[in-house]
């Protein structure tokens, strides 16, 4: 199955780190991020990697080449200009198939995408996407996943009435650019709450931890977690 990585962001609340490379080559270690997510997918036999890439591409490309490398298969879409999570899946249109796996080039984590595969498939909705669930969790919930796996609510200002956190990762089929209405748009809310009124947006809910590196505070809590565990 296609993997498609939104890795196109600035990271501006990483500078310093980001004024020379983009955001998921900030390094863990003397390793850049999207190397460590890479072998994750590897690990889990997705090889065919599709990197929608925008600010400093041209350090990504030139890192991971065609991937043959790293035991992969990458293609890459670039922006010409910022165009958000949304804009980014559009302008790579032609170059995705009819189902893949969508994930942000900034989150991480290692669970049977196997199983989340199935699960997706089942619900046969156009996004289903993984929701970290665990009620003693340090994250702030901010969805509502209902008893048949259906997302009711999405926003990025925590409600009560959540519970449920956006893990990063879905299950994605094309058809979800028709709910891509303008060049430059997010996913998160505008696609989503469109997703929401058609019930077409599923949840599958886990208790694994996911991490981020989308602030220094997040970089630190990942890289201690990984030395932990790799």
């Amino acid at each position: 199955m296609q993997a498609v990585i939104l890795a196109g962001g600035r990271g501006e609340r990483l500078r310093p780190l980001t004024d020379t490379v983009p955001k998921p080559m900030v390094k863990i270690g003397e390793t850049p991020f999207l190397l460590l997510l890479l072998n994750l997918l590897k690990k889990h036999d997705l090889r065919k990697i599709l990197l929608c890439v925008g600010y400093k591409a041209d350090v990504i490309k030139d890192f991971f080449g065609d991937g043959s490398e790293y035991g992969l298969s990458i293609e890459y879409s670039v922006e010409p200009e910022f165009l958000g999570t949304a804009g980014a899946l559009k302008h790579a249109a032609d170059l995705l198939e009819e189902e893949f796996l969508l994930l942000n080039g900034d989150t991480y984590i290692d669970l049977d995408y196997k199983n989340f595969i199935i699960f997706a498939k089942r619900m046969n909705k156009v996004c289903t996407m993984l929701v970290y669930s665990d009620p003693n969790n340090d994250l702030q919930f901010n969805l509502k996943i209902d008893p048949k796996n259906m997302v009711e609510d999405y926003s990025k200002i925590p409600k009560s009435s959540f519970n449920a956190t956006d893990a990063g990762i879905y299950f994605v089929k094309k058809g979800i650019l028709n709910y891509i209405r303008t060049q430059k748009s997010s996913l998160e809310p505008d696609v989503f709450l469109d997703l929401i009124s058609a019930k077409q947006l599923a949840g599958f809910p886990t208790k694994t931890r996911f991490y981020d590196i989308g602030n220094m505070d997040r970089l630190h809590l990942f890289s201690e977690e990984f030395e932990k565990k790799y």
